[in-house]
């Protein structure tokens, strides 16, 4: 069951597993990171801001990590917790981790 996130309102566990998903797909564990102004990139102009919520909640977990980087902030997934990072999303996502 792969989230589609233009035909309904997300509930926030939801928005977090395609958040982590979209780090993940990126392989952003330390060796590549994402600016602030690209996290939102990709998701619908209307919840970009629950995006960004949904990110700051996370960081809040622990299992997103951030630090200042120029003129923005960047974004990595947190490597100690890989494996809780990963269940988050299976769930939503078992084609990526069966």
């Amino acid at each position: 069951m792969t989230i589609d996130v233009k035909k309904k309102p997300l509930s926030e566990e939801e928005l977090d597993a395609v958040l982590l998903h979209k780090f993940v797909l990126k392989g952003a564990w330390g060796e590549y990171h994402i600016y602030d102004s690209d996290v939102p990139k990709g998701f619908p102009p209307h919840i970009r801001g629950d995006v960004m919520k949904a990110a700051e909640r996370l960081k809040k977990r622990g299992l997103l990590v951030s630090w200042p980087h120029g003129r923005e902030n960047v974004w990595i997934l947190n490597k100690g917790r890989s494996e809780e990072v990963i269940s988050k999303f299976k769930r939503f996502y078992p084609e990526e981790y069966s």
